[in-house]
């Protein structure tokens, strides 16, 4: 007995007939119905044609046009396409048909241009697909399966080839190639449709048949996706059959009874039905059966290693073989730009990395079905990404806006890595310092950055949290227009009851006395760093200027050198501040409530007096000045001062 996989070897070796139609070469030109393409490259080749990416004269459209050399083989499929010529193609996820023509011979029919198909797309990328892409990709192909069979139309050959994505970013795929569309009412029994990977159990056997053949082959193309493999060893019909009567069992004797093909695959024993051993197939239709593959246990889904290019029907078999590369396990490192990241609020795709440390990476990604932008830290080891979770989770009652700290989205573990997904910010206080090295940072900036930390400690101070790592790195422009700063990273946060004496916290630079000594510690360790920092904006190390040796009295002249555009007062006041917050003893160090009514934050001291107008809106009021100005770098420093010029406002 013949079967299928037999007579498509005979329909493969048919027609194949070489035409001098396919000496295209990139260059060529066609004449349309509807217009003039170009070919600009070609995207695809099989015993059909060839399809070309091309563009259109006199327009910037671009198009994909398959070039079909049996020009029979073209009409058939350009009928097949007029049979769902009313379906909405974008709603219903179909590939859209622009027009048909005839050129030397040859059938052209000219489609939109998509991106990739999911046969490549699943080789090209080294992670497993999550189901939540799954459920995307299903949802929209069901949908094209509905719509379909509204019309009464099966598509007969769904495959991963078949499937592409019209755009990546978001998930939008569609139904291609419909060359074997036919009315559902034209399906015979026998009638040859499906690559053997897809083909359903009932074309195998000669049962009849309707659209629900579509269904079983998107199930199993939903199968590969998930698991990485074909679900069924697909060498032969009979390596299926096999593979299905091992998951399923025998099929019931009624369907073996109306089953035409069925004495190619099962055989009776004592009136039983069985399945024929692989000698017994051999033996009656001359087709060698391999070794038994294994069969995907969807317990254990596996990682794509050995997915096969699917040969098109009706050509010459492709026999190449493209595996997939990598491993479950894929650690954080291996990221690229471009992969995708799936958490328990969205999926996510790498648009670049922002910075890298010991801990892991930090991703700037984009959420798919929107125009949200966030920042995701990948930490490969679980557990310190675990400890940071833990202790966002501790601020979680705070408003994070209100207060100025970086607002966490959610967790995620996926592929064995911890992913927190954050807020995007502007850049760093130390980015912005080391950028304007050669600018002294007005009070301005400086009195905006202590208020905003200071409630930041104060919140925390509330629910008895210490940061334990404030530093010029961790405090962030959240809008560098308006001046507001956010703290971020607390990697390392914990509370208060938690800081046993020895504990190892802080970077050196931002270190309190307290902490090097082995003393008690409390929340106070956070406003010795702030101290720091806020000192560290003025480009002057609070104990070490070169080889010598400077306290914050020296401070005070030396910066008001460098600021004499500020009123004497402010500075004495700033000096005063630091004072405070850089006492040695924790005890009588600065609270942040404290710090808050401090005379630099409230301006109390410059009630009653006149802002010295700085060189800067001098020279923007026409006015003569002998002072050097400030670059117009420190743009909001500069707005800042010419709005205080021009209401001449006095404190």
């Amino acid at each position: 007995m013949t079967t299928l996989l037999e007579r498509r070897k005979v329909m493969s070796r048919k027609g194949n007939g070489k035409t001098a139609a396919f000496e295209l070469k990139v260059g060529h030109v066609f004449v349309g119905n509807k217009g003039v393409y170009k070919v600009e490259e070609f995207l695809g080749e099989g015993s059909f044609g060839k399809v070309a990416k091309c563009s259109k004269f006199r327009s910037l459209e671009v198009y994909a046009v398959k070039i079909m050399k049996i020009s029979k083989a073209g009409q058939k499929e350009f009928e097949a396409m007029k049979l769902i010529q009313d379906l909405d193609p974008d709603e219903n996820h179909l590939i859209k048909m622009y027009e048909c023509f005839t050129h030397r011979s040859m059938t052209c029919i000219v489609y939109e241009l998509l991106e990739v198909n999911f046969h490549d797309s699943l080789i090209n990328e080294p992670q497993l697909v999550p189901l939540c892409f799954i459920r995307v990709i299903a949802q929209q192909l069901l949908k094209a399966l509905k719509a379909l069979k509204s019309i009464g139309v099966a598509h007969c050959d769904i495959k991963l080839d078949n499937i592409m994505f019209a755009d990546l970013d978001v998930m939008n795929v569609k139904l291609i190639d419909f060359g074997l569309a036919v009315e559902t009412k034209e399906l015979l029994t026998e009638t040859d449709i499906q690559v053997t990977p897809f083909r359903a159990p009932e074309v195998i056997l000669g049962l009849p048949l309707d659209e629900s053949v579509d269904m079983w082959a998107l199930g199993m193309v939903l199968a590969c996706v998930y698991s990485g493999n074909y679900l069924f060893p697909s060498r032969t019909e009979y390596e299926t059959i096999r593979a299905m009567v091992q998951i399923f069992g025998l099929p019931v004797a009624d369907v073996l009874h109306r089953a035409k093909n069925k004495a190619a695959f099962f055989t009776r024993d004592n009136g039983d039905w069985r399945l024929c051993t692989p000698e017994e197939y051999t033996e009656a239709t001359g087709v060698e059966v391999r070794h038994m593959d294994h069969v995907i246990d969807f317990d254990k889904p596996v990682f794509q290693e050995n997915l096969e290019k699917t040969e098109y029907l009706h050509t010459d078999k492709d026999q190449a073989k493209m595996s997939r590369e990598g491993s479950r396990k894929t650690e954080a490192f291996e990221l690229m730009e471009g992969h995708y990241l799936v958490g328990n609020q969205g999926i996510y795709k790498v648009q670049e990395f922002l910075g890298e440390g010991s801990f892991g990476k930090v991703a700037k990604c984009t959420k798919l079905g929107s125009q949200e932008m966030y920042a995701i830290k990948i930490i490969a080891n679980v557990q310190k990404g675990i400890e940071e979770f833990e202790s966002m989770k501790l601020i979680q009652v705070l408003d994070p806006d209100e207060n100025h700290l970086m607002k966490m989205y959610e967790c995620f573990l996926f592929q064995n890595v911890i992913y927190l997904v954050y807020e995007i910010l502007e850049e760093s206080l130390e980015d912005f310092l080391n950028k304007n090295k050669c600018k002294a940072t007005p009070l301005t900036y400086v009195r905006a950055i202590a208020q905003q930390m200071f409630q930041a400690l104060k919140a925390l101070k509330s629910i008895g949290v210490v940061h334990c790592d404030i530093k010029l790195d961790n405090i962030m422009f959240a809008d560098e227009k308006s001046l507001k700063f956010k703290l971020i990273d607390f990697g390392v946060a914990v509370e208060k009851e938690e800081l046993p004496i020895g504990t190892e916290i802080q970077a050196i630079p931002y270190r309190a006395p307290e902490v090097i000594l082995g003393l008690p510690l409390d929340e106070s360790v956070d406003m010795w760093a702030l101290g720091v920092s806020l000192e560290y904006t003025q480009r002057t190390t609070s104990y070490v200027n070169g080889n010598h040796v400077i306290n914050l009295d020296q401070m005070t002249e030396i910066h008001r050198k460098q600021f004499d555009m500020y009123d004497d007062d402010d500075h004495k006041a700033f000096i005063d501040l630091l004072k405070r917050m850089l006492v040695v003893n924790p005890q009588h160090r600065i609270t942040p409530s404290q710090a808050l009514e401090h005379n630099f934050i409230t301006m109390k001291h410059l009630t009653g007096k006149k802002r010295k107008t700085s060189p800067v809106i001098n020279t923007v009021l026409g006015k003569s000045s002998s002072h050097k100005c400030f670059s117009r770098v420190l743009n909001l420093g500069f707005l800042l001062e010419l709005r205080f010029a021009l209401k001449k406002v006095t404190y």
